[in-house]
């Protein structure tokens, strides 16, 4: 009679026992730079992350210049 009750026993113990996944990071939350910890529940920087370079922009007085093909060739001072 000792068996049934164990084994039910175990039964309601057994999820405890099942690893569980690791806390999701909250949305919203998430910054360049930064990971989330799950064993803290915090976000940490990141050691040596840079921020990516900025593309596409160019020197304030300047402009792209495209050739027909709409390919980049270079930059043109602006005249005003």
């Amino acid at each position: 009679m000792a068996g049934p009750i164990i084994a039910l026993l175990l039964s309601i113990q057994a999820p405890s026992l099942i690893p569980q996944a690791p806390p999701v990071a909250m949305p919203g939350k998430e910054r360049p730079g930064m990971a989330y910890d799950p064993i803290t529940e915090t976000y940490v920087p990141i050691i040596g992350w840079k921020p990516p370079p900025l593309t596409g922009t160019v020197p304030a007085g300047t402009k792209m210049q495209y050739n027909r093909l709409g390919q980049k060739v270079g930059e043109v001072p602006v005249r005003r």
